[in-house]
């Protein structure tokens, strides 16, 4: 019928109900390539809020088009809309936190702050890199297994695919974007009743006076499980 904006509402909420509906995810697939085309066209004419409309509804349909994440930040860029633009180079950040892309675009220096490269090292065997690692109450469990939960933590995923150092990062990088001042700790870990508790500690200024915001997970020792035990946690593993 040539409505495209009902056809793009009634995809997502059919998506949203039944994600392995393939032929709503083929056609979405198709109108969200679609509505790019359209946006680069419109972006190179300087048609910026038509641009905007149509990245929009890209993402509505591929919400992790990373292409489309950047040219929705590169457009709010040239409107001089900067802070949404470094919410939307965020948003892309969430999918691929290592990418070089949209790390240049939001002025990181991977030369000091991407930690990747030394957690990618820990199935060849615990490193002397790691900083900010606290040993405390080790009794029969032992310093080897402390520095392996933390690994564990490190490299689990969120419900989403992300690695949770990489989440951390992203949401500690969104966090500072919004104007908050964060201070980190790092990783901590203790023996708790024969289970290990991994932490990240981190505070937030609220009024004038940081408080406590950390990360906490419960590992065993034995099957490497790793279980989320405090909320923000829990937001992280579901959100990111």
């Amino acid at each position: 019928m040539g409505d495209d904006n009902l056809a793009v509402k009634e995809l997502v909420e059919t998506i949203k109900t039944n994600p392995s509906f393939e032929d709503a995810k083929g056609l979405a697939s198709i109108l969200s390539q679609n509505y790019y085309a359209m946006g680069l066209k419109n972006f190179h004419k300087r048609k910026y809020k038509s641009a905007l409309s149509s990245f929009s509804k890209t993402l509505d349909l591929n919400p992790v088009m990373l292409s489309s994440w950047v040219k929705l930040g590169e457009t709010y860029a040239a409107m001089g809309l900067n802070s949404d633009a470094r919410l939307a180079w965020l948003e892309g950040l969430k999918i691929d936190p290592v990418n070089e892309q949209l790390r240049k675009l939001l002025g990181f220096d991977d030369n000091k702050t991407i930690e990747e490269n030394l957690y990618k090292k820990a199935s060849t065997g615990i490193k002397k890199e790691i900083k900010s690692l606290e040993i405390k109450d080790l009794g029969k469990i032992g310093q080897e297994s402390i520095k392996n939960a933390i690994y564990a933590v490190q490299d689990s995923r969120t419900s989403k695919g992300t690695r949770v150092s990489s989440a951390i990062k992203s949401v500690m990088a969104l966090t500072r974007s919004l104007g908050t001042k964060i201070k980190e700790d790092g990783w901590r870990a203790k023996s708790i009743g024969g289970n290990l508790s991994v932490q990240y500690l981190c505070k937030q200024d609220r009024g004038g006076k940081f408080e406590a915001e950390n990360f906490e997970w419960i590992v065993d020792p034995d099957t490497k499980q790793v279980t989320p035990s405090n909320e923000n946690a829990r937001l992280l593993i579901s959100r990111w």
